[in-house]
């Protein structure tokens, strides 16, 4: 989350509605009326109740701190965005806001705060917080559909190790966008505890800036590993990042060729040198194709020796994705190096 000025954001063919905060009893109807919303577009129960409760602690605020403020609603084809906005004094530090069991408030409250809301939703931005007031986003996505996308992913380490040097990220955003990343910490350099918390801070650092292009995500992570002061230690770090959206394929691999097409372009993924940490090219060049109407692809660590497996030469778009995934990694998995393998399916498969 940035302290920095957003704009607001435009939401096309979306369907509006402001709702007037001025009472406790004013939220929790702002609120029920997100969740419902929520509910009427097809987002699940579970995840239309986060996101009532996340609009009902912002709105809260608006109502303790500035005396009232609005909520506008909008339905949008693929989730729904509440954005909370008021005339106060503007939150005094975003970064202690976003601190769980803060709160500045003179009367009895949980001090969810900003922090725990985050946590609710698919996406929530601070757009304004000064002297003039404070406007704060949040939306619920629908998910993406598995017709349209679907990952599985097996991970183990190597055969009697308890560390596994290497992480992976899923996550979908935006109702038709997915993101997965691959982080192989290089264990088998030595210190494979101290792998596994690299491989893990690197996934931690690709949660927090998911929707960035994916040339700023590798620097991002770089960067952290170098403020940090893990990357002085003898451990290296490999990523690969793919993000399939409506249009359109993306892909940098920094430090090992570990992205391959199974089935739906031939064009091989290039592979950048590098370890995140230590040595970054001054480009990072970003592979996008157009996305083709059915494809298939993996993603590997370092511990996926490649092999075409007879079981998965025939006709493997008809088959279980797991099932497949799961031929591939006892095909292919060295038992000896921590070994990752997931698999990407895009398109209507029967």
């Amino acid at each position: 989350m940035s302290d920095c000025v957003r704009q607001l954001p435009r939401c096309p063919e979306a369907v509006s509605l402001s709702l007037v905060v001025q009472s406790e009893a004013d939220v929790y109807a702002a609120a029920a009326h997100c969740k419902s919303a929520a509910l009427g577009l097809g987002i699940s129960e579970y995840r239309a109740s986060m996101f009532g409760m996340a609009v009902s602690e912002i709105a809260m605020n608006t109502v303790r701190y500035a005396g009232g403020g609005c909520v506008l609603v909008k339905v949008m084809p693929r989730g729904v965005d509440a954005t909370v906005e008021d005339q106060g004094p503007g939150i005094a530090s975003l970064s202690q806001a976003f601190q769980d069991g803060y709160s500045t408030f003179a009367g009895q409250s949980l001090g969810l705060g900003l922090g725990a809301a985050s946590r609710c939703v698919d996406e929530l931005t601070v757009y304004r917080s000064d002297a003039n007031g404070t406007a704060v986003g949040l939306r619920q996505y629908l998910p993406v559909s598995d017709e349209d996308v679907t990952v599985r992913a097996i991970s183990h380490p190597a055969v009697n190790e308890i560390y596994n040097c290497n992480r992976y990220v899923l996550k979908d955003y935006q109702g038709d966008k997915t993101l997965i990343a691959l982080i192989d910490g290089a264990g088998d350099c030595g210190g494979r505890a101290e792998a596994a918390r690299i491989a893990n801070f690197i996934a931690e650092t690709v949660r927090s800036c998911f929707s960035y292009p994916l040339d700023e995500m590798v620097r991002q992570c770089h960067a952290a590993l170098v403020q940090d002061s893990i990357s002085s230690r003898s451990n290296k770090a490999k990523v690969c990042l793919l993000r399939v959206t409506p249009g359109e394929i993306e892909y940098v691999g920094i430090g090992l060729p570990c992205a391959r097409w199974l089935y739906g372009n031939d064009e091989p993924f290039p592979v950048q040198p590098g370890d995140l940490g230590k040595f970054m090219p001054e480009r990072i060049d970003v592979y996008t194709v157009p996305r083709p109407s059915r494809f298939c692809l993996a993603l590997h660590s370092a511990g996926i020796v490649w092999r075409e497996p007879v079981n998965f030469i025939g006709d493997n778009r008809r088959r279980d994705l797991y099932g497949l995934v799961q031929s591939l990694f006892d095909a292919c998995a060295e038992a000896t190096i921590d070994a990752t393998i997931i698999v990407v399916r895009g398109g209507c498969h029967e």
